[in-house]
């Protein structure tokens, strides 16, 4: 094989271009075709400003055309020098090309070559350190990997290196898991337990863990029983309290309920209907009775006296008066005791 050269040999004489430019005549002349028009006025004709314009262009355009005719002169040689060096530089290019292709193939297949060592490798990492299926799938090859600074004796340190920082992850979310699983299970335990001292019925989804703590859990145990106690208490008082409402000719209509009594003598009570009834036969005594949709309300002509009887936070009185007055309307409300 011929030696290489270590370097290009090209001897290139050349001389700097010198331009020999009297730039004193050059402005005296600018000045020349400048000084007879310089100082016109805006009163001039339109024939002298036609005119006066024309010779300017032109001295414009002659300076123009000289400047680029002695440009070019002066860059022949130069492009006929890069012309010459590009094609040495070309016929250097076409080897380059090709011997970096030549390269890239061989590159390529020395990757797949290391790709396949290096996925014989993994199973046996990935096993010795117990990583399962989610974590192993992270022991992933780098493509760092495939560079020619990275040994096999080098990867296979590094994927050992990760695979034991995985394996403690894994761990650290095996115990984690442990824990909230033994929790859940408490938890579960605990509402079982309670749900069965108060009589409910609740599930884990209702007090999760992530949501209450055990003493809060139970507030709201004693909290919701409490409740429960009071809201079917006043359903037992109320269905004690039932009422019978006939008509004139005897039928029951509905019943008059007390709910509350708030022991000052004041009582809420409501009407429920069986049927919606509207009756106002008196002139002297308008009245209607209203069903919306099972529960009645009293208008009557005084509002003042008794005005809603669906929610009748009056006294005793006030319902019997009430009352009275339904009857003025020409309903004829009884209470059977």
């Amino acid at each position: 094989m011929q030696t290489a050269l270590s370097e290009i040999v090209f001897d290139i004489k050349f001389t700097p271009s010198l331009i020999n430019f009297n730039e004193t005549e050059f402005s005296n002349s600018i000045n020349s075709v400048i000084e007879p028009v310089k100082n016109l006025g805006n009163d001039v004709t339109k024939e002298v400003l036609t005119v006066t314009l024309a010779n300017l262009r032109k001295f414009q355009k002659q300076i123009s055309d000289r400047r680029i005719a002695i440009v070019k002169d002066i860059k022949a040689p130069i492009t006929d020098f890069e012309a010459k060096i590009k094609k040495g530089d070309a016929e250097i290019e076409q080897y380059i090309n090709k011997y970096d292709a030549n390269l890239k193939v061989i590159l390529a297949k020395e990757k797949v070559a290391k790709h396949t060592e290096i996925e014989k490798l993994l199973p046996r990492i990935i096993e010795n350190n117990k990583l399962n299926a989610e974590y192993a799938k992270q022991l992933t090859i780098l493509e760092e990997y495939y560079l020619v600074k990275w040994s096999m004796a080098k990867i296979t340190v590094d994927l050992i290196e990760r695979a034991e920082a995985l394996f403690k992850q894994q761990d650290y979310a095996r115990v984690q898991e442990e824990l909230r699983n033994t929790q859940i299970e408490s938890r579960t335990r605990l509402i079982e337990q309670l749900n069965a001292e108060y009589n409910l019925e609740f599930s884990y989804a209702t007090f999760p863990i992530t949501n209450y703590d055990d003493i809060t859990m139970r507030q709201r145990y004693t909290e919701i029983s409490a409740k429960k106690i009071s809201a079917k208490k006043e359903i037992e008082e109320a269905e004690k309290a039932l009422i019978p409402v006939i008509d004139s000719s005897g039928e029951q209509i509905g019943q008059v309920t007390k709910t509350h009594d708030d022991g000052k003598g004041n009582i809420t009570a409501e009407i429920k209907l069986t049927e919606k009834i509207s009756h106002a036969s008196d002139p002297e005594f308008p009245g209607s009775i209203i069903e919306n949709p099972h529960m009645i309300w009293g208008i009557l002509n005084e509002p003042a006296v008794y005005q809603n009887l669906r929610l009748g936070a009056g006294s005793q009185a006030d319902i019997l008066s009430a009352v009275a007055k339904l009857k003025a309307s020409g309903l004829y409300v009884e209470f059977i005791e």
